[in-house]
């Protein structure tokens, strides 16, 4: 269809065709000449009669003109009748072009003509607005000169004073002031010119807004002379954004001291918050402006002033200082003393309670800690979650400190919220040994038992935590080593839960330590023997601890050995005479009751059963031969369940099957020779401590060996040993042993 358009165009040769084209080529040879700025050539086709503003190329002769500079041309064509309004497709009228290009004579000329001042282009921007961003000053005072409105925004609410005021330029700044435009126009965030000049640090352009201009430049707009001056009210310093901020509070978040000045000499208000609720003073510590929070403590700003979280200028200054060393550190403590000196309020709490002098301690600060209390900050006062002043001393872990803390009075056995008073929480939080050391000879309460940590004591969180240093200390400055926790715990039974050796002995060593069992739900040789301790099982056994007691499970420690098929134990508690038959003799419910079928003892809790379950062929000979009593009935119904149950049997290989069969066969089927019954019947007799026992007994060495069955445990406490240094415990054990082995590479 455009191909068939063309055609017809082609073939209109009518009358009104003809005039058509040749308007087309007179504008096109006008154009051509304004390229060329041939005046005389646009003189000669402006004789003609046409319309001078018809377009060619998306744009009119003027257009064309305005946009070459060409004043004489635009005078021809102006006089032509050419429209002075003209917009392009971005609405910039002729004099917004001008404007944009600097040409003053042109601008003069459009504006004689009456071309629209103050028309916006699609951005909103006016010729003013226009003028004041490009910088020039000859065509915005005419504009000014020709009552244009001063304080028609753009687009984004920006008025001419507010660009010149971004771009620093103070000649247009002044001469837009002098034009009578309203300095405290706000754009859409209700940025006022000043607040932009306060953040961006332009001195000079805020003094020129907060004061006025110089007579001179008045003289040269023509503004008034002194009746401008008396009508000049500056701007206001105290508006606020949308966020609330002011010009003040710019200039103190962007560190500008010398904007600054200029407001507090304009009277500006110190304290206005932003709608969060920091002041001037408070954002300029927050940005480590400390230059301007000195200028507002000496302007006279309240230096107690909190935002919505209760925080004080003080809070956070104190909170900076740990942040800084030498130098920088002493300059924030300049700011600190400069608040004190104006009288802030030293015993303030944020929104969690924390006063300056918490603060002060948690950071670790001796220096700024003693400038406090010599001041006299409370030493006695408390958190909202109940800690003291040592619980932050302990936080900040600096042992002098903690001296001069104690020294000035802190209350030492203040509880928090969660039950720990400092030297629990020293503990917890594994602090120097000085600062432990320096609260129980201050007198804390080594016995307080925390309830929201099933009243355990200090000493059994010192040693759950792994801090056997802190317990030794505990132990030896008289702690009650025999206090029981809700779980009815010891200290002894978490040691032994813990493996610890070293605490296990320093405990047993102990007087008072008491091995007498109230309860069988926590038996430290049975935490021991479950754990896999067979060190301290030994240390155990040695103190006195009844080998064949039944715990609250109805299991004795060599079950609970085998059961857990620690090897080394069980074999341990046979050498020292433990008795494989112990839970035939009792007679009552246990918790292992409610779990089996069978009446009490349970042929699935029998050690020979669970050796059995771990498939253990030296462990069931071992049994077999450390039964006081061989139990023939026992070992037949063992043989019965493996040979009839596939369940059981069939995850043993062939070769391990015979190997157990053969074990439990030859047990029944051969009798034990008297000296074996003998010696049987000989242990039963001396129980528990049969090593002392024997050797007093009138025999022989090579009988007193095989009493206590050498053959079977003479090697035990050296395999026991090379299995403790191959698992060192301590920090300390472990160093050892890894020297040792570097040393053997």
């Amino acid at each position: 269809m455009d191909s068939e358009g063309r055609r017809n165009n082609r073939a209109d040769n009518s009358r009104a065709g003809f005039e058509k084209r040749e308007k087309r080529r007179t504008i096109r040879g006008l154009q051509e000449a304004i390229d060329n700025n041939d005046v005389e050539t646009v003189k000669q086709i402006l004789t003609g009669d046409f319309d001078v503003d018809f377009q060619y190329r998306s744009q009119t002769a003027l257009q064309l003109a305005v946009k070459q500079g060409c004043h004489e041309i635009c005078k021809l064509l102006i006089k032509k009748g050419a429209n002075v309004n003209m917009a392009d497709a971005e609405l910039n009228n002729l004099l917004n072009m001008a404007c944009w290009r600097g040409y003053l004579d042109i601008a003069k000329l459009l504006v004689d003509n009456n071309a629209g001042i103050d028309d916006r282009n699609i951005h909103g921007s006016t010729p003013l607005n226009t003028c004041a961003f490009r910088g020039y000053t000859d065509i915005l005072l005419l504009l000014l000169q020709a009552k244009c409105n001063p304080d028609l925004p753009n687009d984004h609410g920006l008025t001419p004073l507010h660009t010149a005021t971004k771009l620093c330029n103070k000649e247009i700044v002044q001469m837009l002031i002098l034009g009578g435009c309203d300095v405290n126009k706000m754009d859409f965030e209700r940025r006022t010119p000043l607040m932009m000049a306060a953040e961006l640090g332009y001195c000079d352009i805020a003094r020129l807004l907060l004061k006025g201009v110089d007579s001179s430049l008045e003289d040269k707009q023509g503004g008034g002379g002194s009746n401008f001056q008396d009508k000049w009210r500056g701007a206001d310093p105290n508006l606020q954004d949308k966020r609330g901020a002011t010009a003040c509070f710019e200039a103190a978040s962007m560190g500008h001291v010398e904007v600054l000045n200029e407001l507090i000499c304009a009277k500006a208000d110190l304290n206005l918050p932003i709608t969060k609720g920091t002041s001037p003073l408070l954002e300029s510590i927050y940005t480590n402006h400390l230059d301007v929070a000195l200028r507002l403590i000496q302007g006279g700003c309240n230096v107690d002033q909190t935002d919505r979280c209760n925080q004080a200028p003080i809070h956070a200054a104190v909170a900076l200082v740990s942040k800084y060393f030498n130098e920088e550190k002493a300059t924030m403590m300049s700011l600190i003393r400069a608040l004190v000196e104006a009288g802030c309020d030293l015993n303030v709490g944020d929104q969690l309670g924390e006063r300056p002098l918490y603060q002060s301690v948690c950071g670790g600060d001796h220096e700024l800690t003693k400038y406090l209390l010599d001041r006299k900050a409370d030493p006695t006062v408390i958190t909202n979650k109940g800690e003291g002043i040592l619980h932050a001393g302990v936080y900040g872990n600096n042992s002098d400190l903690m001296e001069l803390l104690l020294k000035a009075g802190c209350p030492i056995n203040v509880v928090n919220e969660r039950g720990e008073h400092p030297l629990m929480t020293a503990v917890l939080n594994h602090s120097d040994i000085k600062i432990v050391r320096s609260l129980i000879e201050a007198g804390s309460d080594l016995n307080l038992q925390c309830k929201q940590a099933h009243n355990m004591t200090t000493l059994h969180r010192a040693i759950l935590h792994y801090y056997s240093e802190a317990a030794l200390l505990l132990i030896d400055s008289g702690c009650d080593i025999n206090i029981r926790n809700d779980n009815d715990q010891t200290a002894l039974y978490i040691a032994c839960e813990k493996g610890n050796d070293e605490i296990v002995k320093r405990l047993l060593e102990h007087p008072k330590c008491s091995l007498k069992i109230t309860r069988t739900s926590a038996i430290p040789l049975h935490a021991a023997v479950v754990s896999g301790h067979p060190r301290i099982v030994q240390m155990l056994v040695d103190a006195g601890c009844d080998i064949n007691l039944i715990d609250v499970e109805g299991l004795t420690p060599v079950q609970h050995a085998t059961e857990e098929h620690n090897f080394h134990i069980a074999k341990l508690l046979l050498k020292y005479n433990c008795d494989l038959n112990f839970h035939h003799h009792i007679k009552r419910l246990y918790r292992c009751c409610l779990k089996q079928e069978d009446q009490h003892p349970h042929f699935c809790l029998e050690p020979l059963f669970l050796a059995l379950t771990h498939k253990d062929v030296d462990l069931i000979r071992l049994f077999i031969n450390c039964y006081y009593t061989l139990p023939t009935n026992t070992i037949k119904m063992l043989t019965d369940v493996f040979r009839s149950t596939p369940e059981m049997s069939e995850h043993f290989s062939p070769q391990l099957k015979e190997e157990i069969l053969n074990a439990l066969r030859n047990a029944t089927k051969h009798t034990r020779k008297l000296q074996e019954i003998c010696r049987g019947a000989v242990r039963q007799i001396l129980g528990q401590g049969i090593h002392l026992k024997v050797e007093q007994l009138p025999l022989a060495i090579r009988l007193k060996s095989y009493v206590l069955m050498d053959e079977y445990f003479g090697s035990l406490d050296s395999v026991i040993e090379e299995m403790e240094l191959s698992h060192p415990f301590t920090l300390g054990a472990f160093r050892s042993v890894h020297d040792e082995e570097e040393g053997q590479g």
